[in-house]
C-alpha cells in the first residue's frame, strides 16, 4: 500500500513540526513506508558540497575515516546530509528504484541513473555503508537509499556518463558556493553570510545563487524561531520573506503598494522560494479572515530610519519632528491589527530600524497596554520582542555595529 506524502516533503519532518525538510533539524529518514509521490534511488555517490567537505575535512584533521564517520552521524542525527555548521548538503547519483504509483508524468524507469538537482540538505538519505572518501573531489561512494519529493528535480544520465564528469558537471550546489567564498570576504556572526570588501554582481546573482542582505535584517530573521505558517507584515522588498520561507513552511508577504508587491513576487522567483504568497494589503487595517492563521507574524514597521541614516544621510534632511508621532500610529496599528492573526501559543515579533525609544519600547508598551490577549510577561518571553535590546547591546560590543545600525 501506497500512502500520499506532501508534495514539498514535510511529511517526513520530524523537527520542528510545520516546516520544510531543509529548515528541519531532523527528518524520516525510513523508506518501511512507500509513498506514492516519491521517488526512491539506490545512492553510489554523494558529492558533498565543498563548503561543507572542507569544514568536516579540518575538524577531522584530514583523516578519511573519521570523515567517513562524521558524515554517517550527520546523517543518523538529521535522516539527511546537511552539515550543521555551514547549513549546506549536496547533491547524489543513483540508480531508480521504485516510482511511487501517482507520477504517472514522469519518463523514467526501474533501473535509470539519475542525479539529484536538489540539496542534499533538505533529502531523506539513509546511509547502509560507506565505500570509500574522495578528498580530492570532495565525493563519497556509498550504498544508500534516499527519496526525492514530487517537487523535486533531477537529471537523468547516460549509462556511459562517467560519474566523475556527471557530478562536475551537474553539483549545482556546491560549486556557486565555493567561487564565492574563494575571492577576499570576512565571515558574519551569522551561518552563510559574509561581508565582501569589493563584489561585482555577476550573471550568478541573476541565477539566485546568492542574493545581498544587511546583518541586521538577518539578525532580525535570526530571532524568528521555524514555524509552519509565518505573516510577513511588512515584507516588500522581499529579502526577510524569501530568507524566512528557508525556516518556515509557508510566509505570506503583505505590502500595502502593489509595485513594492511586484518586487516581492520578483525577489522570491530569482530566490526560487515557491513557498511564499504575495497579498497586496494595508497591514494596519484587520481583517478577520486572517484571525488565527499564523504560528507567527513578524512586523518590521515603517519607521524614521534613523537606524540606517549612515546609508541614507538625506533622512536627516527629509524628515520632522511631526513625522515620529505619526510613524508611532502607525506601528501600533500594524501591531494592533496583526496581532489577532498569531494562533494560540505562536509569535508575534516586532523590529524597526530605529534608534528612538518612541518607536521601539514605546510602541510595544503602548500595544501591551491596549492588547489584553497578550499578557505582556508572557509575550515578552516568547514572542521575540526583547530582541531590539539584544541587538543593539551587540552593536555596541560587536566590529559589525556598522553593518547592523546601516541597514534595517
Amino acid at each position: 500500500m501506497e500512502i500520499k506524502g506532501n508534495k514539498y516533503g514535510t511529511h517526513r519532518v520530524i523537527q520542528p513540526k510545520g516546516v520544510l525538510t531543509q529548515a528541519a533539524l531532523k527528518i524520516d529518514n525510513g523508506f518501511d513506508t512507500v509513498y506514492s509521490n516519491e521517488i526512491v534511488c539506490d545512492v553510489t555517490s554523494l558529492n558533498i558540497d565543498s563548503a561543507s567537505f572542507t569544514q568536516i575535512e579540518n575538524e577531522c584533521g584530514g583523516d578519511a575515516d573519521k570523515i567517513a564517520r562524521r558524515i554517517e552521524q550527520i546523517v543518523a542525527e538529521r535522516g539527511k546530509m546537511q552539515n550543521p555548521v555551514t547549513g549546506s548538503g549536496g547533491m547524489f547519483i543513483g540508480r531508480v528504484a521504485h516510482i511511487g504509483k501517482d507520477l504517472t508524468d514522469t519518463e523514467l524507469k526501474i533501473g535509470d541513473k539519475i542525479a539529484s538537482l536538489v540539496s542534499l540538505s533538505l533529502t531523506p538519505l539513509k546511509i547502509e555503508k560507506i565505500l570509500a572518501v574522495h578528498p580530492e573531489i570532495d565525493r563519497v561512494d556509498v550504498v544508500a537509499k534516499a527519496a526525492l519529493f514530487e517537487s523535486g528535480i533531477y537529471a537523468k544520465l547516460p549509462d556511459d556518463m562517467p560519474e566523475n564528469l556527471a557530478l562536475a558537471a551537474l553539483d549545482v550546489a556546491g560549486a556557486p558556493a565555493q567561487k564565492y567564498l574563494d575571492l577576499p570576504h570576512e565571515d558574519t556572526p551569522f551561518s552563510g553570510l559574509y561581508a565582501y570588501p569589493n563584489f561585482r554582481r555577476d550573471a550568478g546573482y541573476d541565477r539566485g545563487e546568492y542574493t545581498f542582505q544587511s546583518v541586521g535584517s538577518v539578525a532580525v530573521c535570526a530571532a524568528v524561531e521555524p514555524c509552519g505558517e509565518l505573516l510577513d507584515a511588512c515584507a516588500a522588498p522581499g529579502g526577510k520573506s524569501v530568507l524566512l520561507a528557508g525556516k518556515c513552511g509557508r510566509v505570506t508577504a503583505f505590502e500595502l503598494h502593489e509595485h513594492r508587491a511586484k518586487l516581492i513576487g520578483s525577489y522570491a522567483s530569482r530566490m526560487g522560494a515557491e513557498n511564499i504568497s504575495v497579498v497586496c494589503r494595508d497591514s494596519s487595517v484587520h481583517d478577520p479572515a486572517y484571525d488565527g492563521r499564523f504560528d507567527a507574524v513578524l512586523a518590521d514597521a515603517p519607521c524614521s530610519g534613523y537606524g540606517v541614516v549612515g546609508e541614507n544621510p538625506d533622512i536627516k534632511l527629509l524628515r520632522r519632528e511631526a513625522d515620529l508621532s505619526s510613524l508611532c500610529k502607525t506601528q501600533r496599528a500594524i501591531l494592533s491589527a496583526c496581532a489577532p492573526y498569531v494562533r494560540a501559543g505562536g509569535c508575534l515579533y516586532y523590529s524597526t530600524c530605529s534608534v528612538f525609544g518612541e518607536e521601539n519600547d514605546g510602541t510595544v508598551s503602548a500595544f501591551w497596554g491596549s492588547t489584553p490577549i497578550l499578557p505582556p510577561r508572557r509575550s515578552q518571553a516568547r514572542s521575540g520582542m526583547n530582541a531590539p535590546a539584544s541587538v543593539c547591546n551587540f552593536c555596541r560590543t560587536c566590529r559589525w555595529a556598522r553593518a547592523f545600525t546601516s541597514a534595517r
